[in-house]
């Protein structure tokens, strides 16, 4: 049978070769990947015989792994370029077609890299509404509010002007904006981000994003988010992964010069790379990341899909062989191995058709439709490859007909994996079909692709059914959710390789509402079904929305993270991850999840209130300030029957009383000596159900709340 064996990557090394039309020189290749090549011609820039750069030449972000990254920079920036140095290895640049050939040309310069751009996690979000935003801290009444922590945000699609991102009395929270999608510069002057009004970006993810994690409560409605007087960073980005790194440096640098502590989101992600977190470019993360700097990605929500599929080879002619239903969107197919190898994986493709059976080859067309790369990763040494095809209905299969990847040239008891880019750009075939001898049953594992070893990936579960649309004002049910239980949509770890805990923890992302930009691509609130509120401010209509996924369910934990660090702004991310494994929350649903690690719940709920008492810990531990910038010395956590009071600081007295709302004492608890993190608890359990009165009482101050039993 005549095989069609696609190019790879391998094979374009030599000099003078043609990479699908473009004109490439040989050092230019030496030093590249098969990515970097590809968003060239996207770009439509020779690599060869340029002219001067003039300005409006494309440019491409780019990876340089370099012996001098600061001879590397400056040598960029005189010839024009933007460089910025991630680490002692890395610098990240946005270079034109001839500037990549200058900076391949530099003795310093050992590898360039180009990046994938990562989706933001709402796709597969079922648009709705609710009428009040559910948390993982619901709670928890506490005076830690994030104050004089930043929560940056990385995405697109900001409002700035919504009133949730500016206090009640109207100073604006946003400390600064980067609009580095479009080009801009860092913008710190208040009015001058007023007077932008948002991005320019037709989404709305951003607007939605940053209020779950650090919105006002703003006056008459209901809604406000996890860390409400931090300060907000917004950084409007095109999600290539590479430039991401240049943004995560910025906020680093950022912090450091305003001398807080920083928790960056990201709510996006990708199904591409070794999922393990080591490639070059997520250790120059890593790099970045640290005491005081933490970042929390979401894990993504094709939970519900068939993306992944693996095997461990069994002799040389063995094949890692899978079945993909294409969609109409680009699709990426990738297969990496688990351990590192020299030997380049490469990649065969065929046509089958499920009604007889049968296989046929592709013709010429079809294969010079696609594309395949293959290379060793330079940051984790695995086996690395790619098969592409940016427009998958023109290879003209037929509802009956799947394409057939066959990867082969690979390492003997080793575990090679395949994984396809997630929600609407395709799915492999599962079990449930009937599959040809040798091709492996499509699956969902493997779903967690970490933006480096240190980043928290974060899972969803659901928190509502019901919820109402502001179009009719009517209530409607989503029967697919069930209050408490995993988010059918939220990926599943683990990672291949080496494990790590990733999902680390789940927080509620199924029906959030929250603030909703105007500047969605076709916005009519007449129309949009997941509109809820909206109110009026200085004559100009705002909104709240719904959205769903993990998208909501990251930056929940983003804005405890910063309430957790306004406590102890030293955290690391494995502090975080350490506090976290031990306080989450278990209950029917997550099973005994922090005693044995669950690849869907990681180690259950986060519990913002438990892991704040570690913080307070650890605070204490340090010798750190015990007033921690507290309004309160205590904070109040309503659980079912009884309070819990824990100390923030240092007290040396406590006095809690319990009283009917005419006075009469009920029942009252007293302590002396207490110390930071130390905590109180008031039961109710033996009392008739009514409102009483729960006062707080210490040597600096007096708390009274009403409580209900």
């Amino acid at each position: 049978m005549n095989l069609y064996k696609l190019l790879l990557g391998a094979c374009l090394c030599s000099a003078g070769t043609a990479y699908a039309g473009v004109e490439t020189d040989s050092l230019v290749i030496a030093k590249s990947n098969h990515l970097l090549l590809q968003q060239l011609e996207a770009a439509g820039q020779p690599l060869a015989g340029l002219r001067s750069v003039a300005s409006g030449i494309l440019t491409v972000p780019v990876t340089l792994v370099c012996t001098d990254t600061e001879t590397v920079a400056q040598q960029l920036r005189t010839l024009g370029a933007e460089a910025t140095v991630i680490s002692s290895s890395l610098v990240v640049a946005h270079l034109s077609a001839r500037q990549v050939g200058q900076a391949a040309a530099m003795p310093e310069v050992e590898e360039l890299i180009g990046t994938h751009t990562a989706t933001p996690c709402t796709d597969e979000a079922v648009r709705t509404t609710k009428t009040e935003l559910v948390h993982a801290g619901e709670e928890l009444e506490t005076p830690f509010t994030g104050k004089d922590v930043i929560v940056a945000v990385v995405d697109r699609g900001f409002e700035y002007v919504h009133p949730t991102f500016s206090t009640n009395g109207g100073e604006l929270r946003i400390k600064e904006a980067w609009n580095h999608a479009a080009g801009g510069g860092h913008v710190t002057d208040a009015e001058a981000i007023r007077a932008a009004a948002n991005d320019g970006s037709d989404m709305m993810h951003a607007t939605h994003v940053a209020s779950i994690a650090a919105g006002t409560k703003v006056e008459g409605t209901p809604y406000g988010g996890m860390a409400p007087d931090a300060d907000i960073v917004m950084v409007s980005s095109t999600l290539n992964l590479g430039t991401v790194l240049e943004e995560v440096k910025y906020l680093k640098d950022y912090a450091a010069k305003a001398g807080k502590s920083c928790v960056v989101n990201m709510s996006f992600g990708t199904q591409a790379n070794t999922h393990d977190g080591l490639n070059t470019l997520y250790q120059g993360m890593d790099a970045l990341l640290g005491e005081g700097l933490i970042g929390v990605q979401s894990m993504g929500n094709s939970g519900h899909l068939k993306l992944h599929a693996s095997k461990v080879i069994e002799s040389a002619e063995d094949s890692l062989a899978v079945l993909v239903k294409l969609s109409t969107r680009e699709f990426i197919l990738s297969a990496f191995s688990e351990e590192a190898t020299t030997k380049k994986i490469s990649v065969y493709c065929y046509i089958y058709n499920k009604v007889d059976g049968k296989v046929r080859n592709l013709t010429s067309a079809q294969v010079n439709l696609m594309r395949a790369a293959s290379q060793t990763d330079s940051g984790s040494g695995k086996a690395y490859a790619e098969l592409s095809c940016a427009t998958p209905s023109s290879l003209g299969l037929t509802e009956d007909e799947y394409l057939l990847v066959s990867w082969k040239n690979m390492v003997p008891g080793v575990r090679y994996h395949s994984c396809i880019t997630g929600q609407d750009r395709g799915e492999l075939v599962g079990s449930g079909e009937t599959l040809p001898v040798g091709v492996v049953a499509g699956d969902s594992s493997y779903g967690a692709n970490p933006f480096g070893r240190r980043m928290l990936m974060i899972g969803s579960y659901d928190n509502k059914q019901r919820y109402l649309k502001l179009v009719d004002g009517k209530y409607r049910t989503a029967s697919i959710l069930q209050p408490g239980n995993i988010s059918y949509f939220t990926n599943s770890g683990p990672t291949a390789g080496e494990w790590l805990p990733m999902p680390l923890v789940c927080a509620p992302g199924g029906l959030v509402i929250a603030a909703y930009s105007k500047q969605q691509n076709d916005f009519d609130d007449t129309k949009l079904l997941d509109l809820s509120v909206k109110i009026t401010k200085d004559g100009e209509p705002f909104y709240y929305g719904m959205q769903m996924g993990t998208s909501m369910s990251c930056p929940a934990v983003a804005g405890i993270l910063a309430c957790w660090m306004q406590a102890y702004p030293q955290l690391t991310p494995e502090q975080a991850t350490d506090i976290i494994a031990r306080t989450a929350q278990n209950d029917e649903f997550t099973g005994d999840a922090r005693q044995t690690w669950h690849p869907r719940w990681g180690y259950g709920k986060i519990d913002a209130y438990e892991g704040l008492k570690e913080c307070l810990r650890l605070s204490g531990q340090t010798g750190q300030n015990d007033t921690h910038e507290t309004e309160q010395p205590v904070t109040l956590r309503k659980e079912a029957d009884r309070w819990k009071v824990l100390m923030n600081s240092s007290e040396p007295f406590v006095e809690l009383r319990l009283t009917t709302l005419d006075g009469r004492a009920v029942k009252t608890v007293s302590r002396t000596g207490l110390s930071c993190a130390d905590e109180i608890v008031m039961g109710m359990e033996n009392l008739p159900d009514g409102i009483y009165l729960l006062t707080v009482r210490t040597a600096r101050s007096m708390t009274t709340r009403k409580v209900t039993r």
